[in-house]
C-alpha cells in the first residue's frame, strides 16, 4: 500500500528531491520534479506526492527546528497529509502529521492534535478526511510560499500529464 511506496521512495531519495543537498535531500530543480511525478503518475502510485515532494519536504527544510521531522520524511517514515484550506484532506485517515495553509502560513499540527472526520469519496484509496485541529500548531517557514504552491501547482499537472498518458496507451491497446 501507501506505506510501503513511501518507505521506497524514501529510500531512492524522490521525496527529497527538491530539497538541498546540504539538508539531506537530491537539490535537483522543477525540471526533475515534473519527470520524476510524471512517471509517478504513470502508474497512479498512491500517496500525496506532488504534496510532500514540493511543498512539505521543502518547508520542513527551511524550518530549522523541524530537521528531525525532515530526516524522517525524506526516509519514508512519516506520511504528511495537507489542508489547503479546499475542502476534504487526502490521506487525512492515515497521516501522521499534518501541514495546515492558514492566512498565508504553513503550519505544522501532529497526529495527536488533530481529529479526523473520515469521508467517503468516489475514491475510497485516497483515505480522505476533514481536519479539525484541537492543538497548537507550529508555524512552519513561509518564506517561499508563492514558489511552493506554484510548485505543487507543476507537481499536480505533471502527475495528470502521466496519468493521461497511461490512460491513452490503454485505450490505445484496447482498440487496436
Amino acid at each position: 500500500g501507501v506505506r510501503r511506496l513511501w518507505n521506497l521512495l524514501g529510500g531512492m531519495g524522490v521525496l527529497g528531491l527538491v530539497v538541498p543537498e546540504s539538508r539531506g535531500g537530491l537539490g535537483c530543480d522543477e525540471l526533475f520534479l515534473v519527470a520524476a511525478l510524471e512517471e509517478l503518475g504513470y502508474f497512479a502510485a498512491p500517496g500525496p506526492l506532488g504534496e510532500v515532494i514540493s511543498i512539505a519536504a521543502p518547508v520542513l527544510a527551511d524550518t530549522p527546528e523541524q530537521k528531525e521531522l525532515l530526516i524522517r520524511l525524506l526516509a519514508g517514515d512519516v506520511l504528511v497529509a495537507f489542508d489547503l484550506g479546499e475542502g476534504p484532506v487526502s490521506y487525512a485517515q492515515v497521516a501522521d502529521t499534518f501541514i495546515t495553509l492558514l492566512d498565508g502560513e504553513f503550519r505544522l499540527a501532529p497526529q495527536g492534535q488533530v481529529n479526523v472526520d473520515a469521508l467517503a469519496t468516489i475514491d475510497p484509496t485516497r483515505q480522505s478526511g476533514r481536519i479539525h485541529v484541537t492543538g497548537t500548531e507550529q508555524a512552519l517557514s513561509s518564506e517561499g510560499l508563492q514558489r511552493a504552491l506554484n510548485r505543487a501547482t507543476l507537481a499536480a499537472a505533471a502527475e495528470l500529464v502521466g496519468l493521461s498518458a497511461r490512460m491513452l496507451d490503454m485505450t490505445t491497446a484496447y482498440v487496436l
